[in-house]
């Protein structure tokens, strides 16, 4: 079972990273000083969740509305509307309008630290009043950006081209089930691997660019019998050829689906007691599907976790988990000559 584990761990955990954090807007209280002129024509939360939307978070932050609530006006009121909707992080304060000039405050609270984690303060004058609310709503990308670590609005760069990879794998193995699993165990793989990439990147899904990138593995595995069966080991050689698909998740991590072909070598030695030492070799054809997390240390290194099922057509089919570690190493140009924004 502790492949399971393995399994459901890196499911999480790639969930996790891709998770994005959650705001909340507040109705926001509106003081009229003016003498009687009008309030604004538009909403004012409308106007500040659109600002706030277009501030260039992308996916690292999603601002929400509230649901039908009482302005909070207070921190003890603003906790109980985060208590009562659920919300992690609250988006409150107020306007005011006086004959000559606008000023707004907004609070972020914190509900699991039951604070005020952040305070943005900005005026103009009563002819700017959309100003107002874009310079508030750069303030508050700021603090996402800066203080908390988020990631910045990328730029339009040129695609790299012609990325080569080299990789070296060590994992563990183990037969998924039937017969197979009541007589031979996993001990041990170690490997090595070059992925090419042709363009990077060459898609963008959900905001975020992708590649693909074809490759070359060799792997070498090491099993044994299972308690109960006579002593016997088993030197097992993959060769895999993969094409996977890689997305790009904020702060230097990625994550992706790969398949491909397997070629499975298979030889196993006995040094039986009373017999001669008995050897047999076997090919044998195969598939996969593999998902992968990567993050990036440096431009060049990067490290990967790996989870591998594959099945190799023997009858009854041998079906395999695999999870590995790796790191890798870029090599190639980085850029094609001529590219431009």
């Amino acid at each position: 079972m502790k492949h399971w584990r393995l399994l459901i761990f890196f499911i999480l955990f790639l969930a996790f990273e891709a998770s994005a954090l959650e705001v909340y807007l507040a109705p926001l209280a509106f003081e009229d000083d003016s003498d009687g002129r009008e309030a604004p024509a538009s909403s004012l939360e409308a106007d500040l969740l659109g600002a706030l939307q277009q501030a260039g978070l992308g996916e690292a932050v999603l601002l929400r509305q509230t649901s039908s609530s009482p302005t909070p006006r207070s921190l003890l009121e603003a906790m109980h509307l985060c208590e009562k909707g659920g919300y992690a992080f609250l988006l409150y304060g107020y306007l005011k309008r006086t004959a000559y000039a606008y000023s707004m405050e907004l609070k972020l609270l914190d509900r699991e630290r039951g604070r005020i984690a952040a305070q943005f303060f900005a005026s103009d004058d009563s002819a700017h009043y959309e100003r107002l609310i874009q310079d508030t709503a750069a303030k508050v990308k700021d603090y996402f950006r800066v203080e908390m670590g988020l990631e910045q609005p990328r730029t339009v760069e040129d695609p790299r081209r012609n990325l080569v990879y080299f990789s070296l794998c060590l994992g563990y193995w183990t037969p998924l089930g039937g017969e197979w699993d009541r007589v031979v165990a996993g001990v041990v793989s170690a490997g090595l691997a070059v992925r090419f990439v042709p363009t990077d990147p060459l898609f963008t899904l959900w905001s975020r660019r992708g590649h693909l990138e074809l490759g070359l593995e060799a792997e070498y595995g090491l099993g044994m019998n299972e308690p109960g069966y006579e002593s016997f080991f088993l030197h097992a050689v993959r060769i895999r050829i993969p094409l996977a698909a890689l997305l790009e998740l904020p702060a230097g991590h990625a994550a992706g689906l790969g398949i491909g072909l397997l070629v499975e070598i298979d030889t196993a030695v006995q040094d039986r007691l009373y017999a001669p030492l008995f050897t047999d070799s076997t090919i044998i054809p195969g598939g996969f599907v593999k998902l992968l997390y990567r993050y990036a240390l440096s431009e060049r290194v990067s490290l990967g976790v790996t989870a591998l099922f594959e099945v190799a057509a023997y009858a009854p089919a041998l079906f395999i988990f695999s999870p590995q570690v790796a790191v890798s190493f870029a090599a190639g140009p980085r850029r094609k000559e001529g590219d431009h924004e």
